[in-house]
C-alpha cells in the first residue's frame, strides 16, 4: 500500500477481496484511519525522512 502507485481499488482486488467496502472497513479497524489518510501520512513521513537524510549528507 505504502510503496505502490496502484489505486486502493486495485490493491483490494489484488488482495482477493471482492468488496472494497469490506476492505476499507477492515483496513480502518487495523490502521485507525481511512486508507487514503494512511497512504498520505506514510508518504509525508517518508518524504520527511528522505529530506532529513539528504540534509545530513550535505553537512
Amino acid at each position: 500500500m505504502e510503496c505502490t502507485g496502484k489505486s486502493i481499488t486495485d490493491i483490494c482486488l489484488d488482495a482477493g477481496v471482492e468488496s472494497q467496502r469490506t476492505f476499507n472497513r477492515v483496513s480502518h479497524e487495523r490502521y485507525k484511519v481511512m486508507l487514503r489518510e494512511y497512504r498520505n501520512l506514510y508518504r509525508e513521513q517518508y518524504l520527511s525522512q528522505i529530506q532529513d537524510e539528504i540534509s545530513g549528507m550535505e553537512k
